[in-house]
């Protein structure tokens, strides 16, 4: 059932013990930057699946509720992956604990909450579909032929192309069952403007806390750890990675006419669940 709806729930393990401080590239504060989301996607794969799951009381037996089945499969392992790396943050003395009880506290205890009072259910998915989009677009670069693999501790890169690849897998999931559902594209445009606010805001957050908790920083910084080798992701990638994240706005866009990196389904169909 799984080949036929092209998703598959896998449920690998990974080993950080011997990820280094500043795992990619070396540089500190792109590492930091990106541990920021090591924290946010637990707590955001969980926000999907509740955004999805009460749509499974009414979907009838077919495809569309195999996918959406699927898809919180895959999102309740990625949660779990990533989780799994705190531990190795927590012994290289960094605040992840204290930046997920911010996050914990900001953005779902309190806002989450305030939000359901004025957003349905449906506009709730409208906002997974827009995340998804997300995900789904800064995926793709990792598959991409310049996205330049060496610079990044390699049990880290296993991670990350795991996720990512199964982000592509499921991509249009939220998209399909909130139009299944009724949603309109300007319900899909203020989520949108939602989300962006949401994955800048957030990140931007984590990123000041590492930074602030971590006590070699500035010490790192004054030792040249930020040459321009360590900038590994080059201006154009970033220009493409706006670009494509902007097609949702387009009226008529669905997640399907984006191309997936054929790198994509390849490292899927030789990824190892074993560490």
């Amino acid at each position: 059932a799984q080949e036929a709806i092209g998703m598959q729930i896998r449920s690998p393990q990974f080993r950080f013990d011997d990820v280094p401080r500043y795992w990619a590239a070396g540089n500190p504060l792109l590492t930091h930057y990106l541990n920021a989301f090591h924290v946010l996607i637990p707590e955001g794969e969980r926000f999907f699946i509740r955004c999805v799951r009460p749509y499974l009381e009414t979907l009838p037996q077919g495809t569309m509720r195999q996918r959406c089945q699927a898809f919180m499969g895959q999102e309740g392992w990625h949660q779990v992956a990533h989780r799994g790396f705190w531990s190795q943050l927590r012994r290289q003395g960094l605040p992840v604990d204290r930046f997920a009880r911010i996050y914990q506290t900001l953005a779902f205890d309190l806002l989450e909450q305030r939000l359901a009072r004025f957003l349905s259910d449906r506009q709730r998915l409208a906002v997974t579909a827009a995340l998804e989009h997300y995900t789904a677009v800064m995926s793709s670069v990792l598959f991409r032929s310049d996205f330049p693999v060496a610079h990044f501790h390699e049990e880290m890169d296993r991670l990350h192309r795991w996720h990512g690849a199964e982000e592509l897998e499921h991509k249009a999931v939220a998209f399909d069952l909130h139009v299944s559902q009724g949603g309109s594209y300007v319900e899909r445009v203020g989520a949108f403007l939602i989300a962006s606010a949401a994955v800048a805001g957030w990140s931007g957050l984590g990123f000041a806390t590492f930074c602030a908790g971590d006590p070699r920083l500035p010490r790192a910084l004054r030792s040249g750890l930020l040459g321009p080798q360590r900038w590994p992701i080059r201006g154009r990638a970033l220009l493409r990675l706006a670009v494509d994240l902007a097609a949702f706005l387009r009226p008529g866009f669905h997640p399907d006419q984006l191309d997936d990196p054929p790198a994509a389904s390849a490292f899927l169909a030789t990824f190892k669940d074993a560490a």
